[in-house]
């Protein structure tokens, strides 16, 4: 390893010209706004070290790994001479300020003067403002973004001055202040080229691996000195791990995954999908699917077996689709994503064997689901699943299993107090999210609009208060059970629970207009498609003269017994009852 400086005026000339690129592994930039403000600062002040940066030498002909350029570069149309493995954030901050090509963003020194010639840079003293600050271009209140007048009326230098070719557009701006007395003029533009001087002639330390250096010596080395104010995630350290072994690229692989199957995002949640292909990944070579055992990870089979994963992973989000979970929102639990996605090679897909394995998946889910079994060492606990259901893929034996300690199975599913007890399903929680998806299963059709939920309505679908706050805030009733129950909780059309309010159940169930067939009847069969009493919905109503206290609880006492003999018949994989 050599080490030696360079001046950062040589940085940004390396950049546009594409001598210094970025392995592709190598994350995209993650710095705030805040982190490239303190770094700029650091650099112009010369107040705080700006540490050393790691290039791996490019052997002649050829690159050891993929690259791209840094954001912001012109097309390279020099041959690349270093690969900048650490250091990324650091050097695209200053190059994207100076250019000023953020996207929503420009970057400014800010000076003090006392108004007779003197300029200098602004000490903050502990207070808000700062030396180096950015705002954003699109805000109104930042009108005066580009006006060089607003701008030196607000102390303010515009960074982009400061690059190396600014030579005319500093001249430009300080005469855009219309200053009178040329000596404050020719003040302000040598205090302009004193900040270019400092920012540009500023060595920064570097570190350059040999040519030479081998692939995995390589990624260790960046793994071990990596300094980036955001650390990098174990995903990250996969993705250079997997380019080293494979020569290819996991992330590209994660972004085609998504096209393929896009609902992943959905129940996973926004940019965790690459991690459920590791997750999995460790799962087909046996491992449990740790951070730790990403390491361990055979790459080149990760790329062999992408193929399998995505089916893997498609068949899975189109077995929750049939189960109507189409989102992380109502998801009661993403872990056994990672187990069907690799148990999908082992299934039958075929007449009786497909029916009884799809029997044994279900009872799986929906155990999974109702129990608080993944609330703690969910890697260990879903590996041990994993092997249990393997075997008796691989054996053909479809039944329930009863007697397999540490595992799914052999949780006690809950008791009819536990449901009562549990708040309304948009906060944490397995079971509370599981009660909500019960509901699900028959269709959930609006009482008012008969559409049954689907993956194209439930988004705009509202969580509704069976019996309403209003209700209860009008009349004042103290409760046994508060009305913010998952018992109490049904989804509806946005117009259904407008029109709802404060009305008692049946007053408003009563009154909607069914032409054609008997009300009751109609209604009956659409409360029933979320697994809640008819009858006593029907009943509730203001006039009926019973006390509110009493049908509330013996309705969510009712709907309770009806969800544990849902709970009871899915977790025998046995379909809704």
């Amino acid at each position: 390893m050599k080490a030696d400086n360079l001046p950062v005026k040589d940085f940004l000339s390396d950049i546009r010209r594409g001598r210094i690129r970025l392995p592709r592994f190598q994350r995209k930039e993650v710095w705030s706004h805040q982190a490239i403000e303190d770094f700029l600062a650091a650099i112009i002040s010369g107040s705080k070290p700006t540490g050393v940066l790691l290039f791996l030498e490019v052997a002649k002909g050829g690159d050891q790994f993929k690259t791209r350029r840094i954001e912001g570069a012109e097309k390279e149309n020099e041959p690349c001479d270093r690969q900048l493995l650490d250091g990324q954030q650091r050097l695209t901050a200053i190059f994207r300020a100076l250019v000023d090509n953020y996207e929503n963003r420009t970057y400014y020194v800010r000076f003090e003067s006392d108004g007779d010639g003197e300029y200098r840079l602004f000490s903050s003293n502990g207070g808000k403002k700062q030396l180096v600050e950015s705002y954003p271009r699109q805000s109104r209140a930042n009108s005066w973004i580009g006006d060089s007048r607003e701008e030196y009326n607000r102390n303010l230098i515009p960074v982009k001055l400061l690059h190396p070719d600014a030579g005319e557009k500093a001249d430009d701006w300080v005469d855009g202040q219309a200053i009178e007395d040329s000596r404050l003029a020719i003040s302000l533009t040598r205090f302009i080229t004193e900040i270019k001087g400092r920012l540009l002639d500023e060595l920064l330390p570097y570190l350059t691996l040999d040519k030479d250096t081998a692939l995995d010596v390589a990624i260790d080395v960046f793994m071990k000195i990596n300094t980036s104010f955001v650390k990098l995630s174990p995903f990250d350290i996969a993705v250079a791990l997997f380019e080293a072994d494979a020569q290819e690229s996991l992330q590209q692989h994660v972004d085609q995954l998504i096209g393929k199957v896009p609902r992943l995002e959905a129940l996973e949640g926004e940019g965790k999908v690459g991690d459920l292909a590791l997750k999995v990944s460790c799962l087909f070579q046996d491992k449990k699917p740790t951070y730790g055992n990403y390491g361990k990870l055979d790459m080149r089979q990760v790329d062999l077996d992408w193929g399998k994963l995505t089916k893997g992973l498609k068949w899975t989000v189109d077995t929750l689709d049939e189960l109507k979970l189409w989102d992380q929102k109502r998801l009661p639990s993403a872990v056994p994503i990672r187990v069907l996605a690799a148990l999908h090679q082992f299934m039958p897909m075929k007449g009786d064997d497909h029916a009884n394995a799809m029997r044994l998946i279900h009872a799986y889910l929906w155990r999974s689901f109702v129990t608080d079994w993944y609330s703690r060492q969910a890697n260990d606990r879903l590996f041990s699943d994993y092997e249990i259901l393997m075997r008796a893929l691989k054996n053909h034996d479809y039944r329930i299993p009863t007697n397999h300690a540490d595992t799914v199975f052999s949780c006690a599913l809950p008791e009819k107090d536990a449901l009562l007890d549990e708040s309304w399903p948009t906060s944490r929680g397995i079971l509370k999210k599981a009660i909500l998806a019960i509901s699900l299963q028959r269709g959930a059709c609006d009482v008012a609009s008969n559409k049954a939920i689907s993956f194209k309505n439930i988004g705009k679908r509202q969580y509704h208060h069976i019996f309403p706050e209003n209700l209860f805030k009008n009349l004042g009733s103290i409760l046994k059970y508060d009305e913010n129950r998952a018992m109490n909780c049904m989804l509806i059309d946005d117009f259904t629970n407008q029109s709802w309010q404060d009305k008692w159940p049946g007053d408003y169930l009563r009154d909607r207009k069914i032409v054609g067939a008997f009300p009751k009847t109609v209604m009956t069969q659409r409360l029933e498609s979320h697994h809640l009493p008819a009858d006593i919905l029907l009943s509730a109503t203001k006039g009926s003269g019973k006390r509110l206290k009493t049908v509330y609880e013996k309705f969510l006492n009712k709907r309770a017994e009806m969800v544990l003999d849902a709970i009871k018949s899915l977790c025998e994989g046995d379909g809704m009852p």
